[in-house]
């Protein structure tokens, strides 16, 4: 052997047992702790927060060490009230090296025991947008592999106190396993949210169909979020960036108002409902549920919708539209305990409202505006009811829009057809400070008064006309019965060109002699000249500046009050005969509460008995009178100018203010700065589509232009 190469050969040996003494040692004395430092800024560039280590890291001497990591802290530290985000008490992970060295993160076994998060925005910043400020995987194939992954006792809360929000969630235990095989991917989990149950099960293809191969990533994906289901299932073409997806979507529950709280999306109270559709997303923060069709009670809802989160406010957009909407599915939204249409299901929270009303002496509902909601996400939604089903009232179509922005709520325009006619208006409700304000004012214009009477309009009514009116009124409080009780405001109605029974014109002018003859002879009509109901309102409490009914052979004209606050009448109407006759001189009172009012005569009336059981029997329930003799000098009320007057007085009223100033700040509410509004949502359709599938022909995208 050459010289040269034996000292080449001792160099190289010499070297070789310098590293293996080297390695040895470093194993010997190698503390675990050392990562601290690399673990931490890999976590801290991952979530874009400051991730520090304050307790042990310990490991094992093998290529597939168990590595253990305790007491970790997530902080944001611009966040002056407090900085802590989240924490884990520890983390338990089996890591293969070999792979590691190949450039392949693979963990076999993940355990993450005790994670706590501790969300809060403060106006238009948030402690959590690790969405974006993380530097996670920017490709499917960067996706590490996990096998056994399991979460317990987790905890998560979010705070909002601007907006007086709160949601609490806590997981119980949440288990899953990935694989690095073909076998598919499962997770599993429990525990509750906002006080209610939850199970949440998802299943995929492989993890490594996700990281190695770029075909679509088939999903399926069932939540309960207490009495809420969810079901979605399908494909996602890329499912780290969330692009591309062909997922069906199903969602049903006994109240749509219980996702609001859930998932953050405004809804009514309403019946059980089931509705299914298709889930896509049109950029990072805009997501659709669009082409949906299915039922609420037994009302028929479809349409498409929008949501943009990536704005201050959530931002809804979109069509909805019902080709039978039946009255009894939307009573319970305000509160009104409507009766189920045939064999509809019934919710528990139904059930409640219909006990309510009938321990209550009230009728006016009183459920209260969900505030919260109104305040938090931004709407602008087109609603069309094609024609509706409603028991005893004339209703035939309804047609709105609705918007909310910054706490506002507007129904602009209101189109409602009623009796053959239409009322339209508008509607605000400013719920941005302490007292919630409301605006209303709504025209009705060609309603048929015979409809109202027999609204199947398959009986010959005992009146009939065309009615106008204007009810414009200003209110305080967070539900109907509140606002009607504070408001202040006309209402003015007008029926003209009509008939009525010439049997109930006697009455109402207390003509005894004609009453009795038409009983005889049968009846028949008369013209109704008008009627004319011109009331002043304040704090709750209805005037009238006229009340008169002016038929042919008989003038009525009315005074007293109708109070909103306590739902009470008090109305006194005096009739008198246009023709010399024999007629009752006391006056008709009407009296009592909304739901229990009473007719019966005044003291005048009482006052001479004679001949009043005869009478009584034969005009019951006309109780016991006693005629007088009355002048009968021919006297027909002024319809023109007390028409005239009433209109006048109805116009006078300012219109209603769309757009309320901003509310001083308290240092209980505030008023939340206005984002950009929300885009139009789409026309509706003329004809709704009778299919999910033919939805898409006529309904554009929600939002799309």
């Amino acid at each position: 052997m050459r010289p040269q190469t034996k000292r080449a050969l001792t160099w190289t040996g010499g070297v070789l047992g310098i590293l293996v003494v080297a390695v040895a040692l470093i194993i010997a004395f190698f503390d675990w702790n050392w990562l601290r430092g690399p673990l931490e800024s890999r976590l801290s560039s991952a979530t874009g927060k400051d991730v520090q280590i304050e307790g042990t890291i310990q490991g094992e001497y093998k290529w597939t060490p168990k590595i253990v990591i305790e007491g970790i802290k997530i902080n944001e530290p611009d966040w002056k009230t407090d900085p802590l985000v989240g924490s884990i008490d520890r983390i338990e992970a089996v890591v293969e090296l070999k792979k590691l060295l190949l450039g392949r993160l693979s963990i076999p076994s993940l355990n993450i025991i005790k994670p706590q998060a501790r969300l809060e925005r403060r106006g238009d910043k948030a402690n959590w947008d690790i969405a974006q400020e993380a530097n996670g995987p920017n490709s499917r194939h960067n996706v590490p592999l996990f096998g056994d992954i399991t979460i317990s006792d987790g905890m998560i809360s979010y705070r909002d106190p601007d907006k007086h929000l709160s949601i609490d969630a806590t997981l119980s235990v949440l288990k899953g396993n990935g694989g690095d095989s073909a076998q598919p991917f499962t997770l599993e989990g429990k525990g509750t949210y906002q006080k209610a149950p939850f199970t949440l099960k998802v299943t995929g293809d492989s993890l490594l169909v996700m990281r190695e191969k770029s075909e679509p990533y088939h999903v399926d994906i069932k939540a309960d979020l207490g009495k809420t289901h969810i079901i979605a299932g399908g494909t996602i073409a890329d499912p780290i960036k969330m692009t591309g997806l062909a997922m069906g979507l199903q969602i049903k529950g006994d109240n749509a108002a219980d996702l609001y709280p859930y998932l953050g999306i405004p809804a009514p109270a309403t019946p059980p409902y089931q509705l299914g559709g298709t889930l896509d997303r049109y950029s990072r923060d805009v997501w659709a549920f669009r082409d949906f069709g299915g039922k609420v009670g037994v009302s028929d809802l479809g349409g498409a919708l929008k949501f943009d989160l990536g704005q201050q406010r959530l931002i809804i957009t979109g069509v909805l539209y019902s080709r039978m909407l039946n009255l009894a599915d939307i009573g319970v939204a305000f509160g009104a305990p409507t009766k189920p249409a045939g064999n509809a299901p019934v919710a528990e929270h139904q059930k409640q409202v219909a006990a309510n009303y009938a321990r209550s002496d009230r009728m006016i509902p009183d459920a209260p505006l969900a505030i919260d909601a109104v305040r938090n996400a931004d709407v602008d939604v087109l609603f069309t009811g094609a024609k509706v089903q409603a028991q005893d009232i004339p209703l035939e179509r309804i047609e709105m829009r609705i918007k909310t922005d910054a706490g506002v709520m507007k129904l602009d325009p209101i189109q409602v057809g009623i009796a053959g006619g239409t009322m339209r208006g508008t509607v605000v409700i400013d719920a941005r400070g302490d007292v919630v304000k409301s605006d209303s004012d709504l025209k009705f214009a060609d309603f048929r008064l015979e409809r109202f009477i027999h609204p199947e309009g398959n009986e010959e009514a005992a009146a009939t006309g065309e009615i106008e009116g204007r009810v414009r009124f200003t209110g305080r409080g967070d539900s109907l019965r509140k606002a009607l009780a504070t408001s202040d405001g006309v209402a003015s109605f007008v029926v003209a060109n009509g008939s009525i029974s010439k049997l109930i014109a006697s009455l109402l002018g207390l003509d005894v002699p004609k009453a009795l003859g038409v009983l005889i002879s049968g009846d028949k009509k008369e013209d109704l000249r008008c009627i004319v109901s011109d009331f002043e309102i304040k704090d709750g409490i209805m005037t009238p500046r006229a009340l008169v009914i002016d038929t042919s052979g008989t003038t009525v004209n009315g005074q007293g009050t109708i109070n909103l606050k306590e739902e009470s009448l008090d109305i006194t109407l005096k009739g008198k005969p246009k023709k010399a006759t024999l007629s009752l001189r006391g006056p008709i009172h009407v009296r009592g509460t909304f739901r229990d009012p009473s007719v019966g005569l005044g003291a005048e009336a009482y006052a001479r008995a004679g001949a009043s059981v005869v009478l009584g029997a034969l005009l019951t329930p006309i109780a016991a009178i006693i005629t007088f003799i009355d002048s009968g000098k021919k006297h027909d009320a002024d319809c023109g100018g007390l028409e005239a007057s009433a209109q006048q007085n109805a116009a006078a009223e300012p219109p209603v203010n769309k757009n309320p100033p901003p509310p001083k700040r308290t240092a209980r509410a505030k008023a939340a700065p206005k984002t950009a509004a929300a885009a139009a949502p789409p026309t509706a359709p003329k004809a709704a589509p009778k299919t999910a599938q033919e939805t898409q022909a006529h309904e554009q995208r929600p939002g799309g232009r």
